[in-house]
């Protein structure tokens, strides 16, 4: 990288204060301004790296917090003189309700006993003041055997929180999640899910008379992109032609935030007799209603009573 400057040409990224040396790729140079001052550079794969090693590894998704030495008081609270800051507030936190230090009136304030007084200097303190407390009674390691310490510290507190990441990612899963959850009221066609029967001017439109509500939205803006009918200067105004002008009470322009407005006036809710005749004629079954109903019934109990297992 060469950096041209009133006719004097520096080379090296870290000639640019706010780059620090990487190892850079080039595939193709290229110009480019910075401040007053023109550069001229190969084009890096992605972008100029930036930042240092340390930062590199924090770029996932659990990130590798600092460990500090921490104050002779201190250590007596937290149990160790090598932590983390957030291990620090955790241990305060647990000594606090340990103690039962608490003030019954408003249980995000604890009092100081004589271990914490010692600490803080102060005879009450709120749970989110501890962080800023804390500050004079950290310091950074300075000998080789604190540092190799603090660097297991570091390591061990990451695999922990990972660890507590994935565990909890699991039992979500087990439990279906979000995504079970929607994907349970979709085929139970409830809530913003149920069926609804269209008005013959929006069924034009979604080319179906009954549709729930997402699928009407989606069927709405499949149709606009499909005919390119949004604002070129404001993607967010729709320009109506004729089908969505008979919808959108006659105007020639719609904000994309008025679409349920009108699609609400063209919708009627499905009665639970008749979306169960049409379930009924839809599966061939509709011969024998009563040992349907039955089914229906016994399918239902067994939902409710899965819902409940795994919510609690």
């Amino acid at each position: 990288m060469s950096l041209k400057d009133g006719g004097t040409t520096h080379e090296g990224v870290s000639s640019m204060p706010c780059m620090r040396k990487q190892k850079l790729t080039f595939v193709s140079p290229i110009s480019f301004c910075w401040g007053s001052t023109v550069v001229t550079a190969n084009l890096v794969c992605a972008a100029v790296t930036t930042g240092s090693e340390g930062e590199a590894e924090t770029a996932g998704k659990v990130r590798r917090a600092k460990a500090y030495v921490l104050d002779p008081k201190l250590v007596d609270i937290v149990g160790q003189r090598i932590a983390t800051r957030a291990v620090a507030i955790r241990k305060i936190s647990d000594y606090v309700r340990r103690s039962q230090l608490q003030v019954e009136s408003n249980r995000r304030v604890f009092n100081c006993d004589t271990a914490l007084k010692s600490l803080f200097g102060v005879d009450s303190l709120m749970f989110i003041q501890i962080s800023s407390c804390l500050g004079p009674l950290l310091s950074s390691p300075t000998t080789e055997a604190d540092i190799a310490e603090a660097e297991k510290v570091e390591i061990r507190d990451m695999e922990e929180r990972k660890a507590a990441k994935v565990s909890k990612s699991s039992r979500k899963t087990r439990r279906g999640g979000s995504s079970g959850a929607a994907a349970a009221a979709r085929e139970s066609k409830r809530g913003i899910f149920a069926e609804l029967r269209l008005s013959p001017p929006l069924a034009s439109v979604t080319g179906s008379e009954v549709m729930s509500r997402p699928e009407v939205t989606s069927a709405i803006w499949a149709y606009i992109k499909r005919n390119q009918l949004q604002d070129p200067e404001d993607k967010r105004m729709i320009l109506n032609d004729s089908a969505l002008k008979a919808i959108f009470n006659q105007e020639p322009r719609t904000s994309m935030f008025a679409i349920p407005k009108y699609v609400s006036e063209h919708v009627e809710k499905i009665s639970d007799d008749e979306s169960q005749s049409n379930s009924s004629e839809d599966d061939g079954l509709g011969e024998n209603p009563n040992g349907i109903d039955l089914l229906r019934q016994k399918f239902n109990g067994f939902a409710r009573g899965l819902n409940r297992k795994f919510s609690s």
